[in-house]
């Protein structure tokens, strides 16, 4: 059997495995998972589970993009997978391989003031005021705030709107978030509430600091005199 043929084989095996419905040769584990490190020798592949395949990850479509093909294997292969190397000594790339490779070769695509449309400089012009809401004054912690096209990946697969990177003393927004002041604020005070805490999201820490920060802007948007006209739009 030509290579070629024998490498679409082997992933056509792997899916039918994953599916329940597989050939004998692959009937063992063992053999499955030296399928896979047989077909990543050989070609450029990157594999998921049927589970991951369904949520539909920007993260599957990057590596698309990066020209990986996609094999879906089972869960049990997939939890394997990662202790392995291909038959080269490669590591196996699964999922979390792929976005941990992709965050470390990521960099930013940054957009300046004068890039953004009128209607985004209006909004990242509200930057200093949002936070003033919050009690928190940049220019005193040497603390910018920067917008980028890109942005790396979280464990789910989908990039994140914002981050605080505490060694640069830079929190950076995604740029889709300035599309409305809502979107870019609640993202400028999540990140806010990462820099002051220095805690991760989904932990107590985080959750109370960032509850505390929602607090004094609250009181400090209300406590500001009423005016006539018509109110803001922040949708």
């Amino acid at each position: 059997m030509p290579v070629n043929q024998r490498r679409c084989s082997l992933a056509e095996d792997l899916n039918g495995y994953s599916a329940g419905r597989l050939h004998d040769e692959l009937g063992w584990r063992d053999v499955a998972l030296h399928a896979c490190r047989v077909l990543q020798t050989n070609e450029k592949v990157v594999f998921a589970t049927a589970w991951q395949m369904a949520s539909d990850t920007a993260q599957l479509q990057y590596a698309r993009d990066d020209g990986y093909r996609v094999v879906v294997v089972p869960e049990d292969i997939a939890r394997s997978l990662g202790g392995l190397t291909d038959l080269n000594g490669d590591p196996m790339v699964d999922l979390d391989k792929y976005r941990s490779d992709w965050n470390k070769s990521f960099s930013f695509s940054f957009v300046g003031p004068s890039e953004m449309s009128p209607r985004e400089q209006e909004i990242y012009s509200r930057t200093a005021e949002i936070c003033a809401l919050a009690g928190v004054c940049l220019a005193q912690r040497y603390v910018t705030v920067a917008v980028s096209e890109t942005m790396r990946l979280n464990p789910t697969g989908d990039p994140v709107l914002g981050v605080w990177e505490e060694t640069q003393r830079r929190i950076v927004i995604r740029r889709d978030q300035l599309s409305s002041l809502a979107n870019f604020a609640s993202t400028l005070l999540h990140e806010l509430s990462h820099m002051i805490s220095g805690t991760a999201d989904g932990t107590l820490a985080f959750e109370d600091e960032l509850t505390r920060l929602l607090g004094l802007t609250a009181t400090a948007a209300l406590a500001r005199p009423k005016q006539d006209g018509p109110t803001h739009n922040f949708r």
